[in-house]
């Protein structure tokens, strides 16, 4: 096949897909994006020092797991050592590599581009500037971050008698609470984990307590479940609405949105991804947060995909339970946690 034939078949297939997302989206209320995000896994807990100016303003971590892409990690907290960073990864990387960094890539501490061994769910490593080489135990004099301490400290604000009292009401479909918790965080801070306390009539219910500064302005969260976020984008929270220091916020399954009030939450599925699953053209797999029945009239009504030509295409009949095979696919597949459409 030349070259202009196989960038006009590719732009075709970009194209329906497109419209593909575009229709969907119209049909049920919202669209998810196609990144797969988890709860923190591994904690690496970085301390930076030594510097001879004493001078750590406008000074950052740029982090990245091996084989995928990095991102800047401001220090959070300082002792004697010098500053704190604190990461956390939904995944379990054997390497971590960083660089230390001022600004946005105005200078580098050392050239040299470095890697930590991880060590279980928590590993803390002691940066020297101007020092390649960095160490896993405390240099002589200095001590751990309390990072569990920090951990309790947070989760006890929520008693305190003028902090702001943020209750997330959360709702599955299939009820399954047992193993959530919200990971939620505050600007550039490191999250923090917040249990299940209760559940209600709606579903699961989280308290979060927040303070001073961290009581003002938005607060972003979003909810885990066994180890796998349910939304592909955070959840952000107005804590301007609070009325005497309590807000109350709901979520559902699958939505980045938050509703204020009970009566306004939409519970229409949501779109995780939707791309060619069988590796081809011919075939383009929709996921969506929630089941909807594909024999229902009206349901299927709301589905219209079209090319640019104009031309329909049929959605496919989802088989049930969590294996699917539908006529025309090419192989069986197995998912979890979201339901799988196929159109041809």
């Amino acid at each position: 096949m030349r070259e202009g034939r196989k960038t006009d078949v590719l732009g075709k297939a970009i194209s329906m897909l497109l419209m593909v997302l575009l229709v969907i989206t119209n049909a049920l209320g919202m669209l998810g994006e196609t990144l797969q995000v988890k709860a923190a896994g591994t904690t690496l807990i970085v301390h930076y020092g030594g510097r001879e100016d004493n001078n750590y303003g406008n000074w950052n971590l740029w982090i990245w797991e091996e084989g995928a892409d990095g991102q800047k990690v401001d220090f959070c907290a300082e002792d004697d050592f010098g500053k704190i960073a604190v990461y956390q990864t939904t995944n379990t990387p054997e390497k971590i590599g960083f660089i230390v960094k001022k600004g946005d890539w105005e200078a580098k501490d050392v050239e040299t581009d470095r890697y930590v061994e991880t060590n279980g769910s928590t590993t803390e490593i002691w940066v020297t500037s101007a020092v390649e080489d960095f160490v896993y135990e405390a240099p002589e004099g200095y001590s751990s971050y309390d990072f569990e301490g920090q951990e309790q400290e947070r989760l006890a604000v929520y008693n305190k008698k003028d902090a702001l009292k943020l209750n997330v009401h959360y709702f599955r479909e299939d009820g399954a609470y047992e193993t959530s918790e919200v990971l939620g965080w505050k600007d550039e801070n490191a999250p923090g984990s917040y249990p299940m306390v209760e559940t209600d009539e709606f579903g699961a219910v989280y308290h979060i307590g927040l303070e001073g500064e961290n009581a003002q302005g938005e607060f972003d969260l979003n909810l885990y479940v066994n180890g796998a976020a349910d939304s592909t984008t955070a959840r952000t929270v107005d804590l301007s609405k609070a009325k005497e220091n309590v807000l109350d916020i709901y979520t559902v399954e699958g939505k980045s949105d938050v509703w204020y009030s009970r009566e306004e939450v939409n519970y229409q599925p949501a779109i995780l991804t939707a791309d060619f699953g069988d590796g081809t053209t011919k075939q383009i797999d929709v996921f969506l947060s929630k089941a909807i029945d594909t024999k229902e009239e009206t349901t299927v009504s709301k589905f219209k995909v079209t090319d640019e030509t104009g031309k329909e295409y049929d959605i496919m009949e989802r088989c049930t339970g969590n294996r699917y095979h539908h006529k025309n696919c090419t192989e069986r597949r197995t998912f979890h946690g979201t339901y799988l459409y196929c159109v041809i």
